[in-house]
């Protein structure tokens, strides 16, 4: 049934959820998750579920934030309540610094539905942003003991550990990481972080060579925060070129808020940058965003 809605959202959304756990090539998926989004909004045009994927793709392929914010305002006009769409809103006003907001919102979408994963994880990540750690922490296990597959709160949790200073707990999780899921990339990428910080700047290079020549075209981004903590600024804007080349504007979505890439921040490149991925300081006071009332 080729005018079945729900089924054109669902299309959508896997092909985003593919571009977003590098199943699929992102600017390939979020191509087809637009034609599902769009053909869903010939066919249904007030349909506030259609609104909500089409401001997720405007946010996460596109990197256009004034769009997306108009297809959410439209959607919470539709649907004030949604937790999907609310969930959305919070995640955009996540991108553009709007911190206090988006966690506010977050809070919103775990009293809506609180046995979503991935609320709790989405909140997480905010409050680490934002620098309180103890909140997101406690964000990221509870996100576990809802899903615990839930791989990437596992990475966080990790990641916790370090902007803690507490590099071994750090390592270790990222080695338990490695070992639970057979997969080398964690421990690597937790090397690459962890090991220069113990004084070991030689096997941690060794490690983020690995990373690159075994995940690079998948894992660009990931490389250029680990260069950035380990204070090589050339080759992190590489990186993030690199990003941008092979995921568009929507690659860099948190890369104004990212405590990964703060070292960058001083550097006369940083806001060519953010003019590239369309969150320049100019481009993000214009953008009206959708105004949402908790209780």
């Amino acid at each position: 049934d080729d005018s079945y809605v729900p089924a054109w959202i669902g299309l959508g959304r896997t092909y985003a959820n593919m571009a977003g756990a590098r199943l699929m090539d992102p600017i390939t998926a979020y191509a087809e998750a637009r034609v599902a989004a769009e053909r869903a909004l010939a066919l249904a045009p007030d349909d506030p579920n259609v609104h909500t994927m089409l401001g997720w793709t405007a946010h996460h392929y596109d990197g256009d934030y004034q769009a997306a914010a108009r297809h959410y305002r439209r959607s919470l006009a539709l649907d004030p309540n949604s937790a999907r769409n609310l969930g959305g809103v919070a995640i955009l006003y996540r991108s553009l610094g709007r911190l206090e907001d988006a966690i506010r919102l977050q809070r919103r979408v775990i009293y809506l539905d609180p046995v979503d994963a991935g609320a709790f994880f989405n909140l997480g990540l905010t409050l680490v942003m934002a620098d309180d750690l103890g909140a997101a922490r406690a964000a990221f296990q509870k996100s576990l003991d809802l899903q615990p597959s839930l791989l990437l709160a596992r990475v966080w949790m990790a990641l916790v550990d370090y902007f803690e200073g507490d590099y071994e707990a750090a390592l270790a999780g990222f080695e338990r990481l490695s070992e639970d899921t057979g997969n080398e990339l964690f421990l690597h990428i937790g090397r690459a972080q962890v090991l220069p910080k113990l004084g070991q700047a030689e096997a941690g290079a060794e490690a983020l060579a690995a990373v690159e020549d075994g995940w690079g075209q998948a894992f660009a981004y990931v490389i250029a925060t680990l260069h950035a903590q380990n204070g090589d600024p050339d080759a992190a804007f590489e990186w993030l070129d690199r990003t941008l080349e092979r995921e568009g504007p929507g690659g860099l979505t948190d890369v104004r808020i990212d405590r990964l890439l703060t070292r960058l921040h001083d550097d006369p490149r940083w806001p060519t940058l953010l003019e590239k991925a369309g969150l320049s300081v100019a481009r993000v006071e214009s953008i009206s965003l959708p105004s949402v009332a908790c209780r």
